[in-house]
């Protein structure tokens, strides 16, 4: 089959949904698949609703990026590719731009609204969610509920996703995730016993549902109890204002540095309010940190409390720092439970991902 991955991003910065998707392209060219991944500019809020003016705005930075403003177009700093993949920069998801395919898979709310206009030499039509996407900052949430009924066959990152849409009277179908792709940078580099018990490190980022708030707030109160405490930060944004000299912060890693990061701390601690499948705790299992989660539907996707990780509910800095003491205080547990979801989240394969992802959309 021909398929194209309709992204209304440049794909210019890393992010888990972007990853994932990567992936299922990657894998469904190995399975001899042609595929597309269209690229265009961020255009969220500024679409085929937009203003004259919006699109010259659009139309001059796409010209932009493509001559090397702003850092130019190198997604391929983050990415790898398989071969067959072609990853295809263009000005706006408007159905000219896209080429002929078997299937075209909506990646978002707002591509979900170029999808289900196209002509069907484009393809049949699918959207592929990710996420909670009416909880994102400066979107509408009645249009998001609008896409999610637009009459596109959805597909699902997360069981808790396709309840959610049960309850909106939409069908979908779970499809998963693998952790052993050729192309994934990471992996266990450093034994988890041989880590610096004291080191914890923590995605940050300005969206309110990452939660960034909650969990320093938790570093804090780990650090006035163990003063020995270093942290790690990690983002695509500017660092926070006023950081102390004992939290540092990379921002823009490549992936051998996120994976060295990953291997470096001994604690991954991850404050989300919502996500559909937060990835970062899963690269942190896979690079054998011990995970502290907050009690969220997509860390319960993949991890069990006291068992792959340990919980605290959502907002409580209190109980985040709680459990990060936890493992500070008892490594015996730390290098348990580090080594218990490395087991247990090398039992997602891409194998079984994509082969449920081709045959919804060969049915």
């Amino acid at each position: 089959m021909t398929i194209s991955f309709a992204c209304p991003l440049s794909f210019h910065l890393p992010g888990g949904g972007l990853r994932i998707i990567v992936e299922y392209a990657n894998h469904l060219a190995m399975r001899g698949h042609r595929m597309f991944l269209i690229a265009a500019h961020n255009t969220l809020g500024v679409d085929r609703f937009a203003s004259p003016l919006q699109h010259l705005k659009r139309w001059i930075w796409f010209f932009l990026r493509g001559v090397g403003y702003g850092g130019g177009y190198k997604p391929h700093r983050w990415i790898s590719l398989h071969p067959s993949v072609k990853l295809l920069w263009r000005p706006s998801l408007h159905w000219r731009w896209l080429p002929d395919a078997d299937v075209v898979i909506a990646t978002t709310w707002e591509a979900s609204e170029y999808v289900a206009s196209y002509p069907s030499s484009k393809g049949k039509k699918f959207y592929f969610i990710q996420g909670p996407e009416i909880h994102l900052d400066g979107v509408d949430p009645k249009r998001v509920e609008a896409a999610w009924k637009l009459p596109l066959t959805k597909l699902v990152i997360a069981s808790w996703l396709k309840d959610l849409l049960a309850s909106m009277g939409e069908c979908a179908h779970v499809v998963s995730f693998g952790v052993d792709s050729p192309y994934s940078p990471f992996r266990l580099l450093i034994p988890i016993e041989a880590r610096q018990p004291t080191h914890v490190l923590m995605l940050y980022h300005t969206l309110a549902l990452k939660g960034s708030q909650y969990g320093l707030a938790a570093l804090y109160k780990v650090k006035a109890q163990v003063p020995a405490l270093t942290a790690q930060l990690f983002g695509v944004v500017k660092p926070p204002p006023n950081l102390p000299s004992w939290i540092h912060y990379v921002q823009n890693p490549s992936p051998t540095q996120l994976c060295q990061l990953y291997n470096d701390a001994a604690i991954f601690l991850a404050p989300n309010l919502s996500e559909g499948l937060s990835l970062t705790p899963i690269e942190a299992m896979q690079c054998g940190a011990a995970v502290c989660l907050t009690d969220i539907a997509a860390h319960r996707e993949y991890a069990a409390d006291n068992q792959t990780a340990l919980f605290a509910p959502p907002q409580d800095s209190e109980k985040m720092a709680e459990q990060v003491l936890r493992l500070i205080r008892n490594p015996d547990e730390r290098v348990a439970l580090a080594k218990a979801a490395y087991a247990h989240i090398r039992t997602y394969t891409w194998a079984r991902a994509v082969e449920t992802f081709e045959r919804i959309l060969q049915s």
